[in-house]
């Protein structure tokens, strides 16, 4: 079954094989002083895409939560097509 990610990126339900846990991955490289959140689905065949969301130290909360909300509706998406993935 073919998922889309709220960004446009789609991917095959059934080659997802790891959903990681939601990080923060620090001080982006840009010059505003974004840090950012994110997880990365692996795939069989060693495939990686992060998803990821920037934030300034007020937004913190509300960009991890819209992060949260994408990364269940996706663990959701699988269990419901009837697959398991490793989701730690």
């Amino acid at each position: 079954m073919l998922y889309t990610l709220p960004d446009g990126r789609s991917f095959e339900l059934e080659q997802v094989s790891r959903v990681s846990r939601i990080r923060d991955e620090g001080v982006d490289a840009g010059p505003i002083g974004y840090s950012k959140l994110a997880f990365h689905i692996s795939f069989r065949g060693n495939e990686v895409i992060e998803v990821e969301l920037p934030y300034l130290y007020s937004d913190w909360v509300e960009q991890k939560k819209k992060l949260n909300c994408i990364r269940e509706g996706l663990l959701q998406s699988i269990r419901e097509y009837g697959g398991e993935v490793d989701d730690s």
